[in-house]
């Protein structure tokens, strides 16, 4: 019995959006975005751009029912969209870019919020428990960044 989905829950997670559904455009990264390149990126257990360190994800347990034969897990995994354009009037483009990319997070989990049976005892995923949105004029363009959570339910 796991101790806990998490660790298979942020590796399943950034396979599913590696795996399609997400724009073109996109690179999905496994934790920190390190590239120094202009584009848009969703970072899969990542919450601040400017930190070498980040909360992945956060959990609670409870025993489920009588006999501590079983838990019953909640918690969610952040995520960070960074969306970088070099434009500095590009503001609105880099919104919309994050914009596109949690639609299209959104829509993948409500089209299999148990991402396929793949993390065993995953009941469901949904996106959206926290979602703050970013955006600033530097040197190098216009950027905006939204960090969310992705909320989910499981019983180990």
């Amino acid at each position: 019995m796991a101790t806990s989905i998490t660790f298979d829950l942020v590796d399943r997670l950034y396979d599913v959006f590696k795996g399609g559904g997400l724009p073109d455009t996109v690179r999905v990264v496994d934790g920190d975005v390190v590239s120094g390149d202009a584009g848009t990126y969703l970072a899969v257990g990542w919450e601040d751009p400017d930190s070498d360190r980040s909360t992945s994800s956060t959990g609670q347990q409870t025993w489920n029912g009588l006999g501590a034969k079983s838990r019953r897990e909640s918690g969610s995994v952040t995520c960070l969209v960074l969306s970088w354009n070099g434009n500095s009037n590009g503001l609105k483009q880099a919104r919309t870019a994050v914009k596109e990319v949690t639609d299209a997070v959104e829509n993948l989990l409500r089209a299999d919020p148990s991402l396929g049976g793949a993390v065993p005892g995953l009941l469901w995923t949904s996106y959206g428990t926290r979602t703050d949105l970013k955006q600033w004029l530097s040197e190098e363009g216009s950027v905006a960044t939204c960090t969310f959570e992705i909320a989910f339910e499981a019983k180990i």
